[in-house]
């Protein structure tokens, strides 16, 4: 068994941590954020003609 320990302040792991919990309990937002990017940029590519490989 292995053990480690963080000298540091541990709050902004814990945060972290706390904030991918909540998005592994309600990932709508993260998943709607994702594919409003992917949507935007294949809009982007039909509009100037762009193979989405380059």
């Amino acid at each position: 068994m292995t053990v480690f320990s963080v000298g540091q302040d541990m709050a902004g792991i814990r945060d972290a941590l706390t904030r991918m919990v909540a998005v592994g309990r309600n990932p709508q937002r993260l998943l709607g954020a994702i594919g409003l990017g992917l949507e935007s940029s294949t809009r982007e590519r039909m509009r100037d003609g762009v193979d989405p490989d380059g």
